[in-house]
């Protein structure tokens, strides 16, 4: 199967909040974050940079960009023993056998279809993989008057009618060896039980991709277990997750549903949950096949036989539980300082630490770098509580409130954030940040505020308080310029 978690890892670890037991990993020693992230000759990593030295991955999508090609890219699996590409963000997808257009009537010549112009620079398609198949990558062949088309829906192919102004284009010959940057998966650090992968691409770039737990033979991510504790939980193709939080495997909707369609014999079952200090998992071992889903309201309590069968891919319920002191426990860990900010990071096996967050000590929390009103760069606190500007403590919509929501989860002694952010979106969506102490938890009315239907001025109307809401009132606003600055540039 294809191995699809590096990014999401590298992702999950540079932005977690409390991942890490309490800091009994203060000291550990010192961890430079370009040690885990680093550009080459050609992939240019994107990071935020400090006047005190401080080099962090920017936190985004577009993480590398192939300055040959002058695109951004992103390290996916290749092939097999470690092989990895990086490959345009930006590749079109065209079908493979499966759901999509097509040119025949057998649904076998994918069709790259879409609304002209095609965007400036070399254009490069995907074929769909599919289960135990990598990606091919091609070159957009030439554009063709619009044919007949032909619709596969997963089950049938038939034809279809495409939409007026549609570009039709044939697929290309496969790109040749060099086009894009290899890479290939090395342990660059271990200890007794783990290691740390990291996928080393051939023009010099470095980029962390996960943990391994040698003992349990699986990928593992650092999240709270059901124990409270930070451990390093299985995940990739050892692993099977619930489905959906509404579907069951049983017809009385108490045992979670499993399932990936490119797991084939999984060892590890995993039901994650979002929660107010981040994520949660509870492992199983992988119980019997299913063949038969059921759905629940959740409201009215009933449980009923999904009226459509499980996705394909086997889905299994759960097994035995397994002890959360089974996995490897994380301990956050204190790894560098620059000026205020600190970098934080969980501390497993002894030897290997990971840099997943920064630390405001002058405010005394975790922070990331967004855009200030002024398009400045700032670590702003990160925050569960944000003001949205909807909602209002008066009729008239003038008295703006932040909501937040009591936890009922593992976390329920985790006290809100001492700050409340604020985001607004400029023209081209960007984000725009403004900081905020709470003031006081507020009990009266609530009131929302939008510009719902196209009313001059907005209407503004009462809402009814949901069930486990608090409402905070703005406080004091934190100025941006006595927040750490920083600077986007291409490493």
């Amino acid at each position: 199967m294809r191995c699809r978690f590096s990014g999401w890892v590298l992702a999950v670890l540079f932005v977690m909040g409390c991942s890490s037991s309490s800091g009994e990993g203060d000291g550990a020693g010192s961890v430079d974050p370009k040690d885990f992230y680093r550009g080459g000759t050609r992939l240019k990593a994107h990071v935020t940079t400090t006047a005190q030295g401080l080099s962090w991955p920017t936190e985004s999508r577009d993480t590398w960009h192939d300055s040959t090609l002058n695109k951004g890219c992103v390290w996916e699996a290749s092939g097999p023993d470690g092989a990895f590409t990086c490959m345009p963000q930006d590749l079109e997808l065209v079908p493979n056998r499966g759901r999509g257009l097509y040119f025949d009537a057998a649904c076998t010549e994918g069709m790259f279809a879409r609304y002209p112009p095609l965007p400036s620079g070399p254009h490069f398609v995907k074929k769909k993989d599919s289960c135990g198949v990598y990606s091919s990558i091609h070159v957009v062949g030439e554009q063709v008057a619009p044919p007949a088309a032909y619709f596969h829906d997963g089950t049938k192919c038939a034809a279809t009618q495409l939409s007026s102004g549609l570009a039709v284009y044939r697929v290309g010959e496969e790109v040749p060896a060099g086009t894009f940057v290899r890479g290939t998966l090395k342990q660059r650090q271990s200890g007794p039980r783990l290691s740390a992968s990291f996928i080393e691409g051939e023009d010099g770039s470095m980029q962390f991709s996960h943990l391994q737990d040698m003992l349990q033979d699986t990928a593992c991510m650092p999240v709270k277990a059901s124990d409270g504790k930070s451990r390093c939980v299985p995940m990739g193709h050892t692993t099977v997750r619930n489905h959906a939080s509404y579907l069951a495997a049983n017809d009385t909707c108490t045992q979670p549903a499993f399932s990936d369609a490119c797991v084939d014999s999984p060892r590890f079952a995993v039901v994650p949950a979002e929660e107010t200090c981040g994520l949660s998992a509870t492992v199983y071992e992988v119980g019997e096949p299913v063949t038969q889903l059921y759905i629940s309201s959740g409201s009215e309590g009933d449980c009923r036989p999904s009226p459509s069968g499980p996705p394909s891919g086997s889905v299994f319920g759960p097994g035995v539980e397994i002890p959360a002191s089974t996995f490897l426990e994380a301990k956050e860990a204190h790894l560098k300082s620059y000026g205020r900010l600190e970098v934080r990071g969980p501390q497993l096996d002894g030897s290997v630490l990971v840099p997943s967050v920064l630390h405001d000590t002058q405010l005394g929390t975790p922070c990331k770098f967004g855009e200030d009103m002024s398009q400045k760069l700032r670590c702003f606190p990160d925050s569960n509580l944000f003001s949205l500007g909807e909602f209002f403590a008066d009729s008239s919509c003038t008295k703006p409130l932040t909501l937040a929501f009591e936890s009922t989860s593992r976390c329920v002694s985790s006290s809100p954030s001492g700050y409340i952010l604020e985001r607004t979106f400029a023209v081209d969506g960007t984000p725009r940040h403004r900081a905020f102490h709470p003031g006081p938890k507020y009990e009266g009315p609530i009131f929302t505020g939008g510009n719902f239907g196209g009313n001059n001025p907005p209407n503004c109307l009462p809402l009814g308080r949901p069930p486990g809401l608090i409402a905070y009132k703005l406080g004091a606003e934190i100025p941006a310029t006595s927040l750490v600055e920083g600077k986007r540039v291409r490493d």
